[in-house]
């Protein structure tokens, strides 16, 4: 991946996702409750420790997360993965997030 700025990244993601940096993606399962529309939230950050967390939670207490270690490609990847889901409409369920590493939090 190239190396992109985290300047052109939030406006990157400004312009294609909005204002917050939270989205919304379409899912099925059990998540305890979802968002209106069967959907979870997602959540990318960067942790005081470093690390990225990527989190996926219900409209409840139930959510699945990661935790990598920061990289500035690496987050811009994590960012752009989110962007490609919600234009392609991809369903995320639980067992796809727990085949990628992820934990109930």
């Amino acid at each position: 991946m190239d190396s992109i700025s985290v300047k052109d990244l939030n406006k990157y993601w400004k312009e294609n996702m909005g204002e917050r940096l939270e989205l919304y993606l379409n899912t099925s399962g059990d998540w305890y409750g979802t968002y209106d529309g069967n959907k979870v939230k997602v959540l990318v950050m960067v942790l005081t420790s470093g690390d990225i967390r990527t989190a996926y939670w219900g409209n409840d207490d139930f959510g699945l997360t990661r935790d990598e270690k920061f990289s500035m490609d690496l987050y811009c990847q994590r960012m752009l993965e989110l962007v490609q889901f919600k234009k392609e409409g991809t369903v995320i369920t639980q067992e796809y997030l727990l085949s990628l590493g992820f934990v109930v939090f």
